[in-house]
């Protein structure tokens, strides 16, 4: 005796549907196309014949994702039914009845009811507006209605069926409201990205012109240098310095106007979304529309479709928990932008104070007062460091502060500023400032530096490179 899986056969009218790849593992596919072929197929006598047609729903679905007019997909199914209805009655009970939706909705039943083993069917996730717009079809046209009748009574259930649920006007309204909140969140984003964009613009234009104003200043004070040798070296290291930060900050300009243009893309794609979101809501409104008449009549039918309704808000939960990440995600940068504006704030008044140092120097023409003035400042160098020293050593380049923390611990746990320890006690107790400055070699080297007293980095600072003396053995070797 043959065995029943060997005997089985599954007829059906499209090898377009992925469903039929999965099984062709487990039993044999045959397609038909019209009634001739249909006729043969179904008539095999050495075999079980398990006839599975396409729902009307799939019709519009295919219909709709090949941009084809929805007339010509009803009319298809309409024919095809008709064939299919007409056939059965004339030969009750020669073969079984199923549909490919029912199948992959309920794919235990169809695997129970062949006998065979489970395989993975594609996953079928039916939009409520495709059901409702399926649904519609077939109650308002009463030839409609009563041919899908018919093939439900022939076809063997595998299952509950999606189509013996209707959706109430109450989840229909829920599902709008759902769509138009999604627009205002996209919206309200969009305005969020728009205020940070024009904040970020004020903030360059206010950089742009605390550049102006501290060019104007520089250019002051070099004019008012002429006067001294001495002071032309001091303030042309100042001028340098006063470049590099100039530099610095013109670099950290134009990360802020490349951030400005990022957030402008952003914007751009969230309109783009937001264009698509309105889209989708008119073209659900009017299918709500069309089908408001007959959602009425069917009330009663709304609480086996909740289930899918719950599906879609899960979805809009997930989309906006996502949009939400995003937002986070802008603000946390937008955060680090602001601590970086800060820094540079810092930075600035750290220069205005040396500029202020600068031109609060009215003496300067006066060299014999001057010279007294230097001779004043070496005999207490020893004793005390000024804050304009300090700040010298603190923004050379030669002194790196978290280096110095790190190597010397000690220092991160008192109080004062590792660029003022190094200048009062760090050099004497044979520390270094940066792997680029070795104080110890440059003392060694420049004997009279350290007869002088004098801390060696403030030295090169001020005099050394100038001098063309050099900053450690590396800088000697790479000549």
């Amino acid at each position: 005796m043959e065995n029943k899986k060997n005997r089985l056969k599954v007829v059906t009218q499209s090898s377009e549907d992925t469903l039929f790849e999965c099984l062709k593992s487990q039993l044999p596919i045959e397609y038909v196309n019209d009634i001739d072929e249909l006729n043969i197929a179904l008539l095999d006598e050495k075999a079980e014949v398990v006839f599975v047609y396409r729902t009307l729903f799939e019709y519009v679905c295919s219909g709709l994702n090949n941009q084809q007019k929805l007339s010509v997909s009803v009319n298809n199914w309409k024919r095809f039914s008709k064939l299919l209805v007409d056939y059965y009655k004339h030969n009750r009970g020669s073969f079984l009845v199923t549909n490919t939706l029912d199948i992959k909705l309920n794919p235990e039943g169809f695997f129970k009811l062949l006998n065979i083993k489970k395989v993975t069917l594609p996953e079928c996730q039916p939009s409520p507006e495709s059901i409702l717009l399926a649904k519609h079809i077939i109650s308002s046209d009463p030839e409609f209605l009563k041919l899908n009748q018919y093939l439900e009574a022939i076809s063997t259930p595998l299952g509950p069926n999606i189509f013996d649920t209707n959706l109430s006007l109450e989840d229909v309204d829920a599902i709008v409201d759902s769509r138009v909140s999604t627009f205002k969140e996209l919206n309200d984003k969009i305005n969020s990205q728009n205020a940070i964009i024009q904040d970020l613009s004020f903030r360059i234009n206010v950089n742009e012109q605390e550049l102006a104003q501290l060019d104007s200043q520089l250019v002051d004070a070099f004019n008012a240098i002429n006067d001294s040798d001495m002071l032309q070296k001091n303030f042309a290291m100042l001028a340098k310095v006063a470049e590099r930060k100039l530099n610095t900050l013109s670099e950290k300009l134009e990360a802020v106007e490349f951030e400005k243009r990022k957030y402008r893309r952003q914007r751009d794609r969230l309109e783009k979304r937001l264009t698509a979101s309105s889209n989708d809501i008119e073209q659900t409104k009017r299918a709500l529309n069309k089908t408001n008449k007959s959602l009425e009549q069917q009330k009663q039918e709304a609480d086996k479709l909740s289930h899918v309704m719950s599906e879609e808000r899960k979805k809009y939960v997930i989309s906006t928990k996502v949009l939400t990440r995003e937002k986070q995600k802008l603000e946390a940068a937008l955060n680090e932008q602001m601590k970086e504006n800060s820094k540079m704030l810092a930075e600035f008044t750290l220069l205005q104070k040396e500029i202020e140092y600068v031109k609060n120097s009215k003496l300067w023409a006066a060299n014999q007062f001057v010279q007294k003035a230097k001779n004043k400042i070496a005999k207490k160098a020893g004793r005390e460091a000024t804050e304009y020293d300090i700040s010298l050593i603190a923004t050379s380049e030669y002194f790196d502060i978290r280096w110095y923390l790190e190597t010397y611990p000690d220092v991160a746990c008192s109080d004062i500023h590792p660029a003022a320890h190094y200048l009062t006690y760090g050099f004497a107790e044979g520390r270094l400032p940066s792997p680029a400055f070795d104080g110890n070699w440059y003392l060694s080297r420049y004997s009279d530096v350290a007869e002088s007293g004098i801390n060696p980095l403030l030295h090169f600072i001020k005099y050394g490179k100038s001098e063309g003396r050099v900053a450690s053995p590396k800088m000697l070797s790479s000549r």
